[in-house]
């Protein structure tokens, strides 16, 4: 499967590795929020450095993979932290960044360190961030 998913403290982790299309995000997240061990969810993390196609992705891949993750924003707690390891996705994910907020109902923030990303995701860690 080209995206996995995982829960970590209430963190719904989708981790890409090699070539993955929009719909296999998309897949990946039904799949997790329908998982009997889902937990109440308070955050989604969006791991794109495994990716070989995330620096390839069109401005409509972007955007159809935001508003996808920006209409379940209720389901995992509306908060987002997308990593990436190259400038071009960190690039391309601040233009998701700008679609998956559009409506409101989703914080999010790029990051190249995942450490940085679950701190920024834990209880607290939004504080003043805007």
């Amino acid at each position: 499967m080209p995206v996995a998913y995982d829960f970590t403290n209430g963190v719904l982790r989708l981790t890409t590795e090699g070539a993955s299309a929009p719909a296999d995000v998309a897949a990946a997240m039904d799949a997790a929020i329908a998982d009997d061990a889902c937990p109440a969810l308070r955050g989604l993390l969006l791991d794109a450095r495994g990716s070989t196609t995330a620096a390839r992705r069109s401005s409509l891949e972007i955007r159809a993979i935001a508003e996808n993750v920006a209409s379940q924003a209720d389901r995992f707690g509306g908060r987002l932290a997308l990593l990436a390891q190259t400038d071009v996705v960190y690039g391309l994910m601040r233009m998701g960044e700008v679609w998956v907020q559009a409506g409101g109902r989703v914080r999010s923030r790029v990051f190249r360190d995942e450490g940085e990303a679950l701190a920024w995701l834990a209880p607290g860690g939004a504080e003043g961030d805007g």
